[in-house]
């Protein structure tokens, strides 16, 4: 199969997921590959806090989709921006890194599989701090181990391929948060962060963040569908 029908089939599965979505087996896997998602954004918060020369202290996911970083950092408004553009960011650079890792060799896709296994295990030992972060944490990073051991090429790229569609497709699926004041329950969104930590209003930079999260993932694409 070509890597471009490949691409289409995975998309094809996924908006037919999201399309029976009141089938209770599929509202299930609906709902397991959104925390997936929650997941990959608090984890952008997170490292980006380490990327930046602070901590990642803790990561929890609840079963309604919401989620928290809880991270520490030297005091500054550009710190502050960048940790909060980073959740927003983090699933279409996971995204794009995977389609990277699937176009190449064997040994490539491999090493990037065990090393987001790993990466896993050890955010799951050290700051998830809730069930759900946990099992996706603890309970993924095995998983993708032992595929990256036994499974063969063809089912490894697979899904891997299928992973990252589902985390671009969450760019989109979740664009509406890029938009607003609020994350509910009282706290404001990361665009309204980004807005009070720098300067001009929250929408500008929901765009901002929108459009690099397209062209990241535009390079994910190409680099994963071009033709030799």
């Amino acid at each position: 199969m070509k890597r471009s029908h490949l691409f289409a089939l995975m998309v094809v599965i996924s908006f037919a997921l999201m399309m029976a979505s009141d089938v209770p087996v599929v509202m299930l896997l609906g709902r397991v590959l959104i925390l997936f998602s929650t997941l990959f954004h608090e984890l952008g918060h997170g490292i980006t806090a380490i990327l930046v020369g602070g901590h990642f202290d803790k990561v929890t996911i609840e079963w309604n989709a919401s989620g928290e970083t809880l991270s520490r950092f030297p005091s500054s408004a550009w710190r502050a921006a960048l940790i909060a553009a980073g959740g927003l960011l983090g699933p279409s650079i996971a995204a794009a890194g995977l389609f990277w890792a699937a176009r190449g060799s064997e040994r490539r896709l491999k090493g990037t599989t065990v090393g987001l296994a790993i990466a896993l295990c050890l955010i799951g030992l050290l700051a998830a701090r809730s069930f759900w972060a946990l099992l996706f944490t603890l309970g993924l990073g095995p998983i993708l181990l032992y595929a990256a051991k036994r499974w063969s090429r063809k089912s490894l790229e697979a899904a891997i391929v299928f992973i990252a569609v589902q985390l671009g497709i969450s760019v989109f699926t979740r664009a509406d948060y890029l938009f607003t004041k609020t994350a509910g329950e009282g706290r404001i969104s990361d665009v309204q962060l980004i807005a009070q930590q720098l300067w001009l209003p929250y929408w500008f930079w929901g765009l901002l963040c929108g459009g690099l999260s397209l062209v990241v993932l535009f390079w994910g694409f190409r680099c994963y569908t071009r033709e030799r």
